[in-house]
């Protein structure tokens, strides 16, 4: 969606010499362009809701900023826009392959995978997940789109790692108790109070499965 000519911030620069990343760019430039040309959301103007999508695009280039060229930070920037416009007229959906693409990239660097939470964009953890519920403490089942609180999927992890999604995540309830997961932090907020440090995103991806999910830690 750029020229790589003229490529001169960290991200951009790793975007342009990965394969991987450079292809999911041009999907999520698709998937934008897909939503911007939408239905409006119900109750919106057409204005409105291209002003909400422009917002969001806006507000993912700057996590993408923020990655610096931390390859497994921009891809989850990546995978999260795309996610976002899918669900706001998008037909594009994410690629399959980004859950092994971590994989690889951790096996090829293996500076960037610790022994505790990470702290660092683009850093991860080998944990295992020691808890996946819905809000109210039942087995994950499949549920309709909604926001109920039945809906809501919690994750937890070895090494202090949680998970919450305001809805329903298939790829999250095909995992089990016990399994391996490659935990990355994904995004930090800016601009927050002194020692607030909530909402924090974290990709999972399952070593049995395949499957992957990125959530909060927080879930307010």
């Amino acid at each position: 969606s750029f020229d790589c000519a003229r490529a001169a911030a960290p991200d951009e620069k790793q975007i342009c010499a990965d394969e991987k990343l450079a292809e999911l760019d041009r999907v999520e430039n698709a998937a934008y362009r897909q939503a911007m040309n939408a239905a409006p959301a119900q109750g919106f103007t057409k204005q409105e809701t291209q002003k909400d999508r422009k917002g969001f695009a806006k507000d993912s280039l700057a996590d993408r900023r923020a990655c610096g060229a931390a390859a497994i930070c921009i891809l989850d920037a990546q995978v999260a826009a795309i996610d976002y416009f899918s669900k706001n007229g998008s037909t594009i959906a994410v690629p399959p392959w980004v859950g092994d693409y971590r994989q690889t990239y951790a096996r090829q660097h293996p500076e960037i995978v610790g022994a505790a939470l990470p702290k660092a964009l683009g850093h991860c953890v080998r944990a295992k997940i020691t808890s996946l519920t819905d809000r109210a403490g039942d087995p994950l089942k499949p549920k309709p789109p909604g926001l109920g609180a039945d809906n809501v999927v919690v994750v937890d992890y070895t090494h202090g790692g949680h998970g919450v999604s305001y809805e329903y995540d298939a790829q999250a309830a095909q995992a089990r108790v016990g399994d391996e997961v490659l935990l990355c932090l994904s995004s930090i907020p800016r601009d927050c109070p002194p020692g607030d440090d909530r909402e924090r995103f974290y990709s999972a991806t399952d070593l049995r499965t395949g499957g992957s999910w990125m959530l909060l830690d927080s879930q307010h």
